[in-house]
């Protein structure tokens, strides 16, 4: 059994449904959770454990993040969990805006908070888990600025894991579509969740709880042998 007695653990976009979950295994496994989101509203609370608190994080600013992190202390496992998703990006089609818009956040938020958080882990020893997607492995026609924000999170996963080695585990995790606000519209979308789930030899698309017991596994003592990996959960998908 995965236990994490007493490991902070900070979450970015904890708001989201796969952050909330994330924060949900990791209070199961019995670590302290520190959650944080760009605007924690009171639906958000509805989506934690109860007794989770939330607080505001922008990573698109150092200071804010540089302010989390001091007020989040000392930590043993970072999870960076936020994202940014703009529909009908093709890299032929897509504008300066679009481009900074999504690297803001997807990338430079991970880069940021990465910086910022790991400085007491890299103190004391710990992990870090970033999400990424299954996309950002395989290539796709569709979504492409997304996409490459998403590469950047798993080579930068490989990076810090040389840099930060021994006392630092730094992995990925890229799931498969996973029905969060973020990607509603798909839920909506008959044909496209037939061809995907046909696509996917499990034959269904990936829960928030499958990429959170994922999460919750990379930062345990259990993977002290894992790092600078980028681990699929995607029933699948990418073996065809």
């Amino acid at each position: 059994m995965i236990r994490s007695e007493g490991k902070r653990v900070v979450v970015t976009g904890a708001a989201g449904r796969i952050g909330a979950a994330i924060c949900a295994e990791f209070q199961n496994v019995g670590a302290v959770v520190i959650a944080f989101d760009l605007k924690p509203a009171p639906s958000a609370l509805a989506t934690l454990p109860a007794d989770v608190s939330l607080s505001a994080i922008d990573v698109t600013s150092r200071d804010s993040v540089e302010a989390a992190a001091r007020a989040a202390g000392d930590v043993d496992v970072l999870v960076l969990a936020h994202g940014r998703q703009i529909r009908g990006t093709p890299m032929a089609d897509a504008d300066d805006a679009a481009w900074d818009a999504i690297m803001e956040v997807n990338l430079k938020g991970v880069f940021r908070c990465c910086q910022a958080f790991g400085a007491p882990i890299r103190a004391r020893g710990g992990a870090i888990v970033a999400i990424s997607s299954i996309n950002g492995v395989l290539a796709s026609k569709t979504g492409a600025v997304y996409w490459v924000s998403k590469a950047g999170v798993v080579y930068m996963t490989r990076v810090l894991a040389l840099e930060w080695a021994p006392r630092v585990r730094v992995n990925s995790v890229a799931p498969t579509t996973v029905i969060t606000d973020m990607s509603k519209d798909l839920a909506n979308n008959p044909a496209f969740l037939e061809k995907k789930i046909a696509d996917i030899p499990m034959a269904r698309l990936a829960e928030a709880e499958d990429v959170a017991a994922t999460v919750a596994f990379l930062a345990s003592d259990r993977a002290g042998m894992i790092t600078g990996q980028t681990i699929a959960v995607d029933g699948g998908l990418s073996l065809s």
